[in-house]
């Protein structure tokens, strides 16, 4: 393997590895894909740092070779790379346990916080429940005013929820954030995550349509693909790609981890069956499991460093189209029948 300059981000701490003839020999700005944190880099000590430490040349009759020239700042990672993936800095994920363990260290610091936004999507939801319970029979006998209360109500919901799982990503991805902070970013990326799993939802469960193997294919695939939104400013259909091109090579590293992670969610669940308690065990893993794929995304990114987006997501949607094809065509030969 050719000799590449390691980059570390002062911020977050986030390695990068770059060619030797994308980094300027000079001082140059840098963006954390990472953090998106900007800091200096002394291209020059690099360099230098990087001739000392090659090996004397072997005494053959050496041809010219025409080097590139460098004249243009790179990010830590590269955010357009023109090729495929930078060189990667390992070359396999990481063991089940260790991203269970680095899940784990995330969890104990952000707990109170992520509990406190579990809280404040529950509450409402539990009130727009009771209310909708007492208020509805009155109205029985209208279905126009039952019809457009659902509709609010659900619309309500919908936003609540967008609103409390954007948050919980923004939190998981940074730590430093209060629960005020989590909050307002969450409510800035609320629509833009409402919109992505609209398109995820419609993809996995059209796929999942076509006799189940391709919805968990999909589902596999599109692990990564809500932190894209808050990490690279991914959105809809560009974070699905971008996470393809992130599990592209690692997808079955990536499907037994998630069958680890379900097989643990059996026991957990057993243990969920304990009355009143046994709902705040769920909460806990479900906030866990959000956790973990966060820390799947890491390690793939920490693998393959900066990603194109291809057009991979296509095919899945291609599928998705087609098990709805299929769902519409078995109603209409089950009504003929």
């Amino acid at each position: 393997m050719s000799q590449r300059i390691e980059i570390v981000c002062p911020s977050c701490g986030f390695k990068g590895y770059a060619p030797p003839e994308k980094i300027p020999a000079r001082s140059v700005k840098l963006n954390c894909n990472q953090c998106k944190n900007e800091f200096q880099f002394d291209g020059k000590a690099a360099h230098e740092l990087m001739k000392a430490m090659e090996p004397p040349p072997e005494p053959t009759v050496a041809s010219a070779v025409a080097k590139p020239s460098v004249t243009e700042a790179e990010s830590l990672i590269p955010d357009s790379p023109t090729s495929g993936t930078t060189v990667p800095s390992q070359e396999r994920m990481s063991a089940f346990w260790a991203l269970m363990n680095e899940g784990w260290q995330i969890f104990k610091d952000r707990f109170l916080r992520l509990l406190g936004l579990w809280v404040m999507l529950l509450i409402p939801i539990a009130f727009v429940g009771v209310f909708s319970a007492v208020l509805i029979p009155g109205f029985q006998d209208s279905v126009i005013v039952v019809a457009l209360f659902i509709l609010i109500v659900a619309t309500i919901l919908t936003i609540v929820f967008g609103w409390g799982l954007s948050a919980t990503m923004v939190l998981i991805v940074d730590g430093d954030l209060s629960f005020a902070e989590a909050v307002k970013k969450g409510w800035e990326l609320v629509w833009s995550y409402l919109w992505f799993y609209s398109v995820y939802g419609f993809i996995v469960f059209g796929c999942t349509m076509l006799f189940g193997i391709p919805g968990i294919i999909a589902a596999i695939v599109f692990v990564p693909a809500p932190y894209l939104l808050v990490v690279e400013g991914e959105r809809g259909m560009g974070a699905l790609h971008k996470s393809a091109a992130y599990v592209d090579g690692f997808g079955l590293s990536v499907f037994w981890k998630m069958i680890c992670l379900f097989l643990v969610g059996i026991l957990v669940g057993l243990v969920a069956m304990i009355p009143i308690l046994g709902i705040f065990i769920q909460l806990v893993w479900t906030m866990f499991c959000f956790i973990f794929y966060y820390v799947i995304y890491q390690d793939l990114q920490r693998i393959k460093g900066s990603v194109v987006a291809g057009n991979s997501a296509k095919v899945y949607l291609w599928m998705a189209l087609g098990g709805y094809a299929l769902m519409i065509l078995v109603g209409i030969f089950s009504g003929f029948g």
